[in-house]
């Protein structure tokens, strides 16, 4: 599994689902609970106190994207921390784990199989 791939694309997806909810605060709170991460062990990640993660949360904070892309590294960091136990769930469920050839249209030049194969 390529490691760097999956994470990046498992970002990505629980970033655009947190932008385009309608309760930023309830989806923030859905992934951290998704992820298995209290709110004090996430603050300590974020070097915040637990109130502000909870005013977040609680839509009493409009949260804008770098605060967004910093809940999501955190809570990914911890994950790896735990050896990634969430994330090879999700990387199942959104069905992929590497990345892939989709077409070998992809190439211009021919290419060995063994360059293609690692």
């Amino acid at each position: 599994m390529d490691e760097d791939f999956v994470v990046e694309n498992i970002g990505k997806r629980i970033a655009g689902d947190v932008v385009w909810s309608r309760d930023v605060g309830a989806s923030l709170r859905k992934w951290r609970e998704v992820f298995g991460v209290s709110q004090s062990e996430l603050a300590r990640t974020l070097g915040v106190s637990q109130s502000v993660v909870t005013d977040y949360e609680r839509n009493k904070r409009n949260p804008g994207s770098a605060f967004i892309r910093r809940y999501i590294e955190a809570l990914l960091s911890i994950d790896a921390r735990r050896g990634y136990k969430v994330v090879k769930e999700l990387a199942k469920a959104f069905a992929f784990s590497f990345p892939f050839i989709v077409d070998m249209r992809d190439f211009v030049t021919p290419v060995k199989l063994q360059e293609v194969i690692v």
